[in-house]
Order: C-alpha cells, then sequence, then structure tokens
C-alpha cells in the first residue's frame, strides 16, 4: 500500500511540474516573439472618438435626423 501512495505522489509531482514548465515555455516563446522594435506606434491625438457624441437618442449616425 506504501508503494501504491510513492506512485500517486511521483506522478502528482511530475504532473505539477510539467505543468508549470509548460506555463514557463510558453511564457518565454511568448516574450521572444513578442518583442517590439521599437516605441509603440501612437495614434494620432484627436478630440473626437469614433463616433461624433452628440445630445441625441443614441450615439449611431443612421438614426440622427
Amino acid at each position: 500500500m506504501t508503494l501504491i501512495f510513492v506512485l500517486f505522489g511521483a506522478c502528482a509531482f511530475l504532473g505539477v511540474l510539467n505543468f508549470v514548465a509548460t506555463i514557463m515555455l510558453s511564457n518565454a516563446v511568448y516574450r521572444a516573439f513578442s518583442e517590439s522594435k521599437g516605441p509603440a506606434p501612437s495614434l494620432p491625438s484627436r478630440d473626437s472618438g469614433l463616433v461624433e457624441i452628440k445630445n441625441s437618442p443614441t450615439y449611431d449616425p443612421r438614426f440622427r435626423t
């Protein structure tokens, strides 16, 4: 019976170790491929967003009068 507990513990330990190693490896691969080559491009600053906000029941321009 003790052998079963030892084997179960070893399998659980290896499973957790495999899980942690997979997460660390995927994080390292992601960082290697997502490394930026310079500063991020900035969007032109404007006072308006995607739609022009006016006093209307909706922001959708199709429903404006």
